[in-house]
């Protein structure tokens, strides 16, 4: 059971993980075609709280360019 959860550690902070995550942050759209990949490593549940991240990001975003 540890061996299980341990690859679960690493497996969400591989590199490519890692590299998608930054892209999330500093460019949504590009970060999402990396999360929904047919070649990526995130899982379906995932993928789903990733876009939903980076659409609350992107709202975000606009939300202060308007105020701003």
């Amino acid at each position: 059971m540890k061996e299980k959860d341990e690859l679960q550690v690493t497996d969400v902070f591989s590199k490519a993980r890692i590299i998608s995550y930054l892209w999330i942050v500093l460019c949504p759209p590009y970060g999402l075609f990396r999360v929904w990949n047919s070649s990526s490593e995130f899982r379906r549940p995932e993928k789903w709280v990733w876009t939903m991240i980076a659409i609350c990001t992107l709202f975000t975003f606009v939300k202060l360019i308007i105020a701003g």
